[in-house]
């Protein structure tokens, strides 16, 4: 009798089981309904333009191939080839799929011209001034971007970053959809939290470079990072799979065999351009905005940079922490030892016209000239002396 029962109420839990996935389903479907027709009305009535991502040589196009470092040039291109078509999203099918990023840049409807600031403010104007068809009861995978400023800017923050990527991952602090439940790190679709979470799987992971084994994924990959892969190749080309240490050296390539055109970032304040978003960040603080953040401890003077201020506290220690290993004379910077070594290390360059000795620093050899012509001068001093002794005898 217990036996049957025991099968029966599994047989209802099991059949329970499959309605409630059913159901689920369901609800993911209408989801995932609403958020393409939110995606089409958006495109279809604002100058909103939808972007692939940023890899290579730049901004990715969600529509085609074409690929620009200039987001604003992208977005000409998106209008121009792409107006009102939304048909990429279409292939979406899967809650875990859901996410589109979108330039708000300027943002405006279509429908009456009006200048819009966010895209939460136009998604309610165009359902209630425009009754559009909108779902603003649906979790938000929709991430707005602004590009009409120097720096790479948050849309809803105003935080500042030097690329994309980052900005991108700081985007998941404001659509914290789902949540890591290992570390706490959030998402803003379900794919991203589990290609996530396979570093949080337990195993036995052997670093490729050294037989140490550790137990996840990520501590591998962080002690391979941190002890194997220095001055490793890891930025490549956007053009063809070759690998380069740096952006610089990448960019340098990009332009030189493929005919890449040169990344410039210029500043507004002064016209002098730079390679990369990061330099152009770093001559504004420094030199514009004056940001002076290390203090010398002696005097209180401020400093862009450490080296910097350590070079100028040597001013006050004058500690002489630099030893040249041919002579064993010590110097206060690096910059005098460098010099310094001049010494050993090339030929000489000054010549005394009059007694041929040679000298590798132009001041010694200025002192030297100029001790002859002391002694010169005392010969010629001492010479008048003795002739003008002599004419007073015979006189």
């Amino acid at each position: 009798m217990f036996k049957k029962l025991k099968k029966k109420l599994l047989f209802v839990d099991v059949q329970w089981n499959d309605t409630a996935m059913e159901e689920t389903k369901q609800k993911s479907k209408i989801i995932v309904e609403k958020f393409k027709e939110n995606v089409r009305t958006i495109i279809k009535c604002t100058n909103a333009t939808p972007i692939k991502g940023h890899w290579g040589i730049g901004y990715a196009c969600l529509h085609c191939r074409y690929q620009t470092p200039d987001p604003i040039q992208l977005k000409k291109h998106t209008l121009t080839t792409h107006f009102s078509n939304s048909e990429p999203i279409e292939t979406v099918k899967y809650v875990a799929d859901m996410v589109l990023r979108i330039d708000i840049t300027d943002l405006k409807c279509e429908i009456c011209d009006l200048p819009i600031e966010s895209l939460k403010d136009v998604m309610e104007h165009l359902k209630t001034n425009h009754h559009q068809p909108m779902h603003l009861d649906i979790p938000n995978h929709i991430i707005p971007f602004k590009f009409n400023n120097e720096f790479l800017k948050c849309a809803l923050c105003s935080k500042q970053f030097d690329f994309f990527k980052h900005l991108s991952e700081h985007m998941t602090e404001h659509y914290s959809n789902y949540e890591c439940s290992d570390c706490g790190k959030h998402f803003i679709n379900k794919r991203a939290l589990r290609t996530h979470a396979i570093r949080h799987q337990k195993g036995v992971f052997v670093c490729a470079f050294c037989p140490k084994i550790f137990d996840t994924r990520i501590k591998m990959k962080e002690h391979e990072r941190v002890l194997h892969m220095k001055g490793s190749k890891t930025r490549k080309c956007g053009y063809c799979d070759e690998k380069f240490m740096d952006t610089v050296r990448k960019n340098d390539h990009e332009v030189k065999v493929h005919g890449a055109p040169i990344p410039q970032f210029s500043c507004k304040a002064c016209g002098k351009t730079f390679d990369s978003q990061r330099s152009l960040k770093s001559h504004t603080n420094h030199f514009h905005l004056l940001l002076r953040p290390h203090q010398c401890p002696e005097c209180g003077k401020g400093f862009y940079n450490k080296n910097e201020m350590k070079r100028h506290i040597v001013k006050h220690t004058k500690l002489k922490e630099y030893q040249c290993q041919i002579c064993s004379k010590y110097y206060v910077t690096r910059t005098s030892l460098r010099s310094h070594m001049k010494i050993h290390a090339s030929q000489p360059t000054y010549t005394c016209e009059r007694c041929g000795d040679t000298f590798i620093q132009k001041k010694a050899w200025i002192q030297h000239v100029t001790k002859h012509a002391e002694e010169a001068k005392g010969d010629l001093e001492a010479n008048c002396n003795d002739n003008c002794s002599q004419d007073s005898i015979f006189a």
